[in-house]
């Protein structure tokens, strides 16, 4: 996973959960996490997931864990972040704190599920942005958590506004990953 990230943006490590596959058993916990309000299942995945994790040293130094922001409407639409829930579902096993708020989301773009990768890519052009005091992750280990990675356009885009603080150093989970 981490070969995806690789002469992108400087990577610590990576890694997910599970493999996705349309139609299966994942894709159904993910559409149930991001469509149809399972917010408990959102928290349980977070803390499977640090569960198995944990046993590999996956989360050694990793100073806080950063969700991958929705935008302002589209979180009031669905009334969570699903990010956001598995982070702190990692969190509660972890301990690591979840620090929310200082990577946001500019534009509500359109769902990925349907584009290529050039789509994907160009989609999420200036998508983020750092608001209010980052000095809190100068030269900290960041670990940015969402649900699934495909080609990595979403995440690529949250590492590269982060690139810009000082001595920052830049992980990835997921639950599932479209290989």
């Amino acid at each position: 996973m981490e070969k995806i990230f690789w002469g992108r943006f400087p990577i610590q490590r990576a890694s997910a959960l599970f493999y996705y596959a349309r139609g299966g058993k994942v894709a159904h916990i993910l559409a149930g996490m991001k469509y149809y309000g399972r917010q408990k299942v959102c928290r349980q995945m977070g803390e499977m997931l640090a569960h198995e994790l944990l046993l590999t040293g996956f989360f050694e130094g990793v100073d806080y864990l950063l969700p991958v922001p929705l935008h302002p409407d589209r979180l009031r639409t669905r009334g969570y972040n699903q990010s956001r829930l598995l982070a702190e579902g990692i969190s509660e096993q972890t301990g690591i704190p979840v620090c929310d708020g200082l990577l946001c989301r500019v534009r509500n773009n359109q769902t990925q599920t349907h584009k290529s990768v050039l789509e994907r890519q160009e989609n999420t052009v200036h998508l983020f942005h750092l608001a209010g005091d980052t000095r809190m992750l100068q030269g900290k280990h960041v670990m940015l958590v969402d649900d699934v990675l495909t080609t990595g356009a979403t995440l690529g885009a949250c590492a590269d506004v982060l690139a810009d603080i000082e001595g920052i150093s830049i992980s990835i989970v997921t639950l599932a990953w479209t290989k």
